[in-house]
């Protein structure tokens, strides 16, 4: 039964080491600044989902309601993920052609989603 304690505590201690330093969460919001609305929500909506592409991110987006998608700002563009992707850390692409949020920021942008 101690093993067992001793494995916990030390599983405990090591997730404790993904705490996000205050410069990543500085770089994070100033990333998440320089996008637009839709940009974020769909940022958002990965944290949720874990991987998107290009036709997931259109879908989600024409599937909100008006009066939100009026808030957001224009959607006169034909991609949302890359130019997220190659103007931001935030995204990675994968061989496929599926983005999904750089690890090095999930936890910075979960902490500054949940503060908003």
């Amino acid at each position: 039964m101690q093993v067992i304690y001793e494995r916990d505590r030390d599983a405990s201690a090591r997730l404790q080491a993904f705490d996000t330093s205050p410069e990543t969460k500085n770089a994070a919001a100033a990333q998440l600044g320089g996008l637009d609305g839709i940009e974020r929500a769909v940022i958002e909506r990965m944290l949720a989902v874990g991987a998107m592409n290009e036709n997931h991110a259109m879908t989600y987006i024409l599937s909100l309601p008006l009066d939100v998608r009026q808030k957001l700002g224009p959607l006169a563009r034909n991609e949302i993920l890359a130019p997220i992707s190659r103007n931001t850390n935030l995204l990675i692409r994968d061989m496929v052609g599926n983005y999904e949020i750089n690890a090095n920021f999930r936890n910075a942008l979960l902490e500054l989603f949940a503060n908003r």
